[in-house]
């Protein structure tokens, strides 16, 4: 995804799931916000809750896209 700068999962043995850091490109970010109609600054869009969490749908239609995998 254009609109990614990082991400990450972690456990460990202690626990039965797992943790997932999801960060924007913040040169890319921007962009995407603005096809939602949301402007601003890096900020700003990632202050926005209606940006996040469209944000991280898209992320995870096209990570379950990419990988076959079956809607969790």
């Amino acid at each position: 995804m254009p609109y990614l700068g990082l991400n990450m999962t972690t456990s460990t043995c202690f626990q039965s799931f797992l943790i997932g850091i999801v960060v924007p490109d913040p040169e890319t970010l921007p962009d995407f916000a603005a096809k939602l109609g949301i402007k601003g600054s890096y900020e700003d869009v990632c202050k926005n809750p209606v940006s996040v969490f469209t944000f991280l749908v898209t992320y995870r239609q096209n990570l379950i896209l990419k990988s076959n995998l079956a809607l969790l």
